[in-house]
């Protein structure tokens, strides 16, 4: 069978080269009916389909709240349901228990950062993270150590930061870091661990290169993507204002237990949407509060701003792209 093979490959071979003007029409024909395909479908797998890279993506949810009439905010957080208080995330995270772990985080933002050995600032894509942000991910760092729920403690916690692999690389040329401190919109942090090659965060499509506690979020002066439910005072630590939604919520819970820790997580978060609720006046806003209940859905490839605006535009590329591979093979079959 491989001598017949290798026979037919010889016979091709002689009979391309026989026809080169054939030859090359067919291969640009289907160079460029395959090339389109392959860069769609590359570009439609990075965005639709391919899954964090963290270990056991298939056992990561994301919470939301869902109105009464319409759908959860699963465009990245534009809106208002897909945010949480951090007393809402301590509460669902008590509920919780052992059966899982739960993490919060803020969007990626642009900080101004001087790193070490650095004259000049620039700026970083940085995230605020509670203390179970790289454990829930299981993300273990690759030097030092991860954010830790010392750190992230509302009374006392520290300003300490996590720098990602390519800044290390890139910025720092590889250096041993550890213990040094960086100037964060000025405020300093120290350097207490280094994510692994790979690693950019929870968002597809707006990579972080420094994590940082979720405590630091009124010295650094923080204010996006922010929802706010009645009178309340931004100016105030956001940890402490149950009326202030601005963090995402993930959890790692194993895929066997998703049903039975639902119910908890639902009578905790119903707990939290009327404690809200009676501190607002306006009737009508009181009722809409109140009518959201909690969303649990998978979280195997990540948050995305892109994927849910980009989805119907990369399904009709691929079509297209599919229909200009069909018309390429019709046109060498016409060749041949």
């Amino acid at each position: 069978m491989i001598d017949t093979l290798l026979q037919d490959l010889r016979y091709a071979a002689r009979s391309l080269r026989r026809t080169p003007g054939f030859t090359i029409a067919a291969v640009v024909t289907l160079g460029l009916g395959i090339g389109a395909n392959t860069a769609i479908f590359t570009l439609l797998d990075a965005v639709m389909f391919k899954p964090l890279n963290v270990p056991s993506p298939q056992d990561l949810v994301a919470l939301y709240e869902q109105p009464r009439d319409g759908a959860p905010d699963a465009t990245g957080g534009t809106g208002r349901y897909m945010r949480f208080s951090y007393p809402r995330f301590e509460r669902l995270q008590a509920a919780l228990g052992d059966r899982g772990s739960l993490a919060a985080m803020t969007r990626t933002a642009t900080f101004v950062v001087r790193l070490p050995g650095q004259k000049q600032p620039e700026s970083v894509r940085s995230q605020l993270v509670s203390g179970e942000y790289f454990s829930t991910l299981n993300v273990p760092v690759a030097r030092g150590r991860a954010i830790g729920r010392d750190d992230a403690r509302v009374a006392d916690g520290q300003q300490v930061a996590v720098i990602g692999d390519r800044l290390w690389q890139e910025r720092l040329g590889g250096a041993d870091v550890i213990g040094q401190t960086i100037v964060v919109s000025g405020v300093t942090a120290t350097i207490v661990g280094i994510a692994p090659p790979g690693f950019v965060g929870a968002w597809s499509d707006a990579r972080a290169d420094l994590w940082l506690p979720l405590t630091m979020q009124q010295a650094l002066a923080f204010r996006n993507n922010v929802s706010s439910y009645g009178e309340v005072e931004v100016t105030d630590p956001w940890v402490t204002q149950d009326r202030i939604a601005w963090l995402n919520v993930i959890g790692r819970i194993p895929a066997g237990e998703q049903t039975q820790v639902r119910a908890r997580l639902e009578v905790a978060n119903r707990a939290g949407i009327e404690d809200v609720a009676e501190a607002v006046e306006d009737p009508k806003f009181r009722e809409e509060i109140r009518g959201n209940a909690l969303v649990i859905q998978p979280f195997t490839q990540g948050f995305s701003r892109l994927r849910a605006q980009l989805s119907d535009a990369f399904i009709a590329l691929t079509a297209m792209v599919a229909i200009v591979l069909l018309v390429a093979c019709a046109n060498v079959a016409n060749l041949l």
